[in-house]
């Protein structure tokens, strides 16, 4: 922290006003090359002056930099946190300040606060942040929805095999699904079923699953194109749950479906051979989102799949909405999007159909 202390020597922790303040943030921003603790301890000094609206406009109008009040309190915070561990464990505070202030920021959000410093010192991002998550979880602590807006903050990592291609869905979802819809020893159909998700849910909740693939990545799942139906040996199955989750139309497969009516045929062939072994009172959940500002349209895809899941002889049971993070879209693109006056699209959706003849 070389440069820490090279700033405090020159004994401007104590700022006499908000424009030394500003300035100083704004020289030390045109030098600096790797860690921003210096923000942290500027920070710490503005908001103990009470200076924070006019520090952050002086940086904006003299400097045009731009910060934001809610990062500029996270590293404020950041500072207090600090201090309060400093009077318990000052060798601690000194390795956390080894760490660029990002990462931190993230091991200040574990429950053993020692623990995550450790991992961040040895392990990549990925590592810590699956560290934390996992911090989080407990397999018995799981505790059911009770409203029709399911948002997980983040994925259970147990669940799904890192690496598949078109993401991994949170397996909280299947979580939910099971304890909504199944019993013990139901048997859930995923016939789409990617990095497995659905499968490691299934025997983490002691359900029976049957997981198919066109091209599966895990021994675990059957390779079969639904397009062409379900194997022989799977017909006779008493299904109680499928859960569909088709490549939305612009995650195209090959030339699967070049156009949307393609993805539409794609999708109603898929519902229908999915169902064949549902038995009466079971189940299909389907997730989906529009695709939004695609060249100069916008297509339907939640509308259309209750078309299709009704047609297929289906009864609507339930609209469960499963929002996307808000992280998915980067910096440039909310630019391009509020640029243009174009909503960003969050919004995926999962009919929930009940087959009842």
């Amino acid at each position: 922290m070389s440069e820490i202390v090279e700033w405090k020597q020159t004994q401007l922790l104590e700022f006499t006003d908000v424009s030394q303040a500003v300035d100083t943030w704004a020289t030390l921003e045109a030098i600096e090359q790797k860690s921003h603790w210096w923000k942290v301890e500027i920070l710490k000094q503005v908001n103990k002056n009470r200076w924070m609206s006019k520090f952050l406009e002086g940086l904006k109008e003299k400097y045009d930099i731009e910060l934001s009040k809610r990062y500029a309190n996270e590293l404020r915070a950041l500072g207090i946190k600090l201090d309060e561990v400093g009077a318990r464990a000052p060798t601690l505070v000194d390795r956390i300040q080894e760490l660029p202030v990002t990462t931190a920021l993230k091991v200040f959000r574990a429950d053993n606060l020692e623990n995550a410093v450790e991992v961040a010192e040895n392990s990549s991002q990925k590592e810590l942040e699956t560290h934390l998550r996992t911090e989080k979880l407990n397999d018995s602590d799981f505790s059911p929805q009770l409203y029709n807006i399911w948002n997980f903050h983040f994925r259970d990592p147990r669940y799904g095999q890192e690496g598949y291609k078109w993401g991994l869905i949170a397996g909280q979802i299947v979580e939910n699904l099971l304890y909504y819809y199944t019993e013990p020893g139901d048997t859930v159909l995923d016939p789409m079923a990617g990095g497995g998700t659905t499968l490691d849910v299934c025997k983490a909740f002691n359900r029976e699953c049957i997981a198919l693939d066109l091209t599966p990545i895990r021994d675990d799942i059957i390779q079969n194109d639904i397009l062409q139906g379900l194997p022989d040996d799977i017909q006779d199955k008493e299904i109680q749950l499928v859960i569909l989750e088709p490549p939305y139309f612009n995650m195209k497969i090959q030339d699967a479906y070049p156009t949307i009516q393609h993805f539409y045929n794609f999708s109603k062939t898929a519902i229908e051979h999915s169902t064949i072994s549902l038995k009466i009172g079971g189940y299909v959940a389907l997730i989906i989102m529009d695709q939004q500002h695609k060249g100069n349209t916008n297509f339907p895809l939640i509308g259309e799949s209750y078309l299709l899941l009704k047609n297929a002889g289906l009864t609507y049971e339930n609209l469960i909405t499963l929002p996307l993070a808000t992280s998915q879209y980067e910096a440039w693109a909310v630019s391009k999007h509020k640029e243009k006056k174009e909503l960003m699209n969050i919004n995926r959706q999962m009919w929930i159909f009940r087959k009842c003849v």
